[in-house]
């Protein structure tokens, strides 16, 4: 699952890159193929980070010393958008994470998550 997420995000940053408002976050799941995604899969540290970034006050995060040279030490997000970005069979939609919050069934069909998407990418 994490390497097709991973080659989808490649090809996914192009688009973000031309379309989204900077800055911003966001988080990226997939459907496996099916027409409705378990919001649980969110899990509970991640809303809270796409969450915080929204604030004044911010996110900060540490980024990982891993043996190779980092741009920086670490980042802090905040007053910004952010987005949870969820790739269906046939669509993609980017949802800000405030009306996500606002979901309040256990699984969100692809044509709700369309009516709560600032962008659907067919």
């Amino acid at each position: 699952m994490q390497k097709r997420e991973a080659k989808y995000t490649t090809k996914l940053q192009h688009w973000i890159r031309k379309n989204l408002p900077a800055p911003c976050v966001y988080e990226v799941k997939h459907t496996r193929g099916k027409r409705s995604f378990p919001l649980r899969e969110l899990s509970t540290h991640q809303r809270a980070a796409l969450l915080s970034a929204t604030t004044e006050e911010g996110f900060t995060f540490k980024i990982p010393d891993c043996g190779y040279t980092n741009p920086f030490d670490g980042v802090l997000f905040g007053s910004m958008n952010a987005y949870v970005i969820i790739k269906f069979p046939d669509i993609t939609t980017v949802i800000p994470i405030q009306r996500f919050e606002m979901i309040e069934t256990p699984s969100l069909s692809q044509e709700y998550a369309m009516t709560l998407a600032s962008y659907v990418i067919k």
